[in-house]
């Protein structure tokens, strides 16, 4: 702005404004008329007008025009005007509030955005906390069913008021190890026999909660019932005939140590938050040295798992 007040002030000294004699007319012309209004040019001029063929007096009249064209080219140069300076100043203010406010709208967006993106992850955080202390209070809280051995304390106890009520059927006890009741549990159970004594479940032969509810026909689907927190019962089931051999016919080839019997299944039921559970379970034929033999928790598939 000092710069732009300083080339102002240097453009008015260049051209200063014309000053006026008398009458407001430049001093040539006033000058010019004295002469001719004096008594002595009067007297003068007559000589002058008769010796109009000297070369001084022929030369006086071009002077007198040259003197007046440069005082009409002066007059003609006028100062620069104000108005041109304003309107430079009024656009360079114009320009600096363009890129000021362009500024500001930038800063607000960027700042807006950082605000979502806080609160974005502060929600983040939030449903994660709140999903971890509901999966933790379930896990806590919830019902455990699953089968257990025949040769724990609790499934003797039941074997003391509970008799197969008939040959080819076999009893699994279920036991709710959970803090709160089971509902709707219902266990479902096949069996298979592999070749050899004390044999294991073969690899090849998958076993999942999907493939197990899969196949077109399951026999032995046990009752409904509930369980409360550590409440145990049982589970009878028929095993009908494998393969066209009858589990007599099994249980007298497992004697002769010929064969290995498994016993698996599903145990499905629902928790007090009314989700689906799914257990597998898998029981083996053992013998023991007294010639007497049950069935035993197998050491693979007896796990949760989702459907």
């Amino acid at each position: 702005m000092t710069k732009l007040i300083l080339i102002i002030l240097l453009l008015g000294l260049q051209n200063p404004p014309p000053s006026n004699g008398k009458d407001g007319q430049p001093p040539q012309k006033q000058a010019a008329s004295e002469q001719t209004n004096s008594p002595a040019a009067n007297t003068e001029a007559k000589p002058t007008a008769v010796s109009a063929s000297t070369p001084a007096n022929h030369d006086a009249p071009k002077s007198q025009q040259g003197a007046a064209d440069a005082s009409n080219n002066h007059d003609d140069k006028s100062p620069p005007e104000g108005a041109s300076a304003s309107e430079i100043i009024m656009a360079i203010t114009s320009v600096i509030m363009v890129v000021v406010g362009v500024g500001q709208l930038v800063m607000y967006w960027c700042q807006w955005q950082s605000m979502q993106k806080a609160l974005s992850q502060t929600a983040r955080i939030a449903r994660k906390t709140l999903k971890h202390a509901t999966d933790s209070s379930e896990r806590g809280l919830r019902a455990y069913v699953g089968v257990i051995s025949d040769s724990s304390e609790e499934a003797k106890n039941m074997k003391v008021r509970k008799v197969a009520p008939f040959p080819q059927s076999v009893i699994v006890y279920i036991k709710n190890s959970g803090q709160t009741p089971a509902y709707r549990v219902v266990v479902y159970l096949n069996w298979m026999s592999v070749q050899g004594f004390n044999a294991h479940w073969p690899e090849n032969i998958p076993f999942t909660v999907k493939d197990f509810f899969s196949k077109s026909r399951i026999d032995n689907r046990g009752s409904s019932l509930s369980l409360g927190a550590g409440q145990v019962s049982d589970s009878t089931h028929l095993l009908s005939p494998n393969k066209g051999v009858t589990i007599d016919e099994l249980f007298q080839a497992f004697r002769r140590k010929e064969t290995t019997i498994f016993i698996y299944g599903v145990v499905a039921y629902e928790d007090i938050y009314l989700k689906a559970r799914f257990t597998k379970f898998c029981n083996v034929t053992r013998e023991f040295d007294d010639s007497t033999f049950v069935f035993i928790t197998y050491d693979q598939h007896n796990d949760e798992e989702e459907k």
